[in-house]
């Protein structure tokens, strides 16, 4: 199975990536940076849930995504407003 996990260069994202790849699922690790110590048997892909850019690429051939982003605001509207909009171009990646 393909899996992507977005957010994957976070202290979760990078937990789940480990898992997935030590179970032999092909994993690809999506971000907006290169991780400086990348999981061992995973790819990178750079894209960013914020804005969508990069996501449809990140995402084309995927059987699964596990969505490990995070915002490190304290204001509840903000972070509202992240997952909201992270979730809606999820969504609409192709």
């Amino acid at each position: 199975m393909r899996i992507a996990v977005i957010g994957g260069t976070g202290h979760a994202g990078r937990a789940a990536a480990q898992e997935a790849a030590r179970r032999g699922h092909d994993v690809v690790v999506v971000g907006r940076t290169e991780p400086q110590n990348p999981v061992p048997g995973t790819t990178f892909a750079r894209a960013d849930v914020t804005t969508g850019d990069g996501l449809d690429d990140a995402l084309r051939g995927v059987d699964a995504v596990v969505d490990a982003s995070n915002v490190m605001s304290q204001n509840e509207k903000t972070a509202t407003g992240f997952f909201v909009g992270a979730t809606e171009h999820l969504l609409a990646a192709e």
